[in-house]
């Protein structure tokens, strides 16, 4: 019965994904200045800065051989733009 809440493969990924582009807003907040131009480039910079990281990853590239049914690089390039979206207003 517990069984029917864990999370797949998929779902933690994405999860896991979402934590890392998030957090890697939330570490440059100090570093904003109230400057729309500058801040937007400062935080586009950590959102892309993760995504190389996690795209040129050993682990990302095992991932990718191990999924069978999703495609980790659609996840990674979904959350990608959700989080431009979301903190970008693109």
């Amino acid at each position: 019965m517990f069984g029917l809440f864990k999370k797949s493969p998929k779902e933690r990924f994405r999860s896991k994904i979402r934590q890392g582009f998030n957090k890697s807003v939330s570490q440059v907040k100090s570093k904003l200045n109230g400057n729309s131009l500058s801040d937007g480039l400062i935080v586009q910079s950590a959102i892309v800065t993760f995504y190389d990281y996690i795209r040129n990853t050993p682990s990302f590239t095992m991932i990718c051989l191990a999924a069978n049914d999703w495609n980790p690089e659609d996840i990674l390039k979904e959350e990608l733009d959700r989080t431009m979206k979301k903190y970008l207003e693109l």
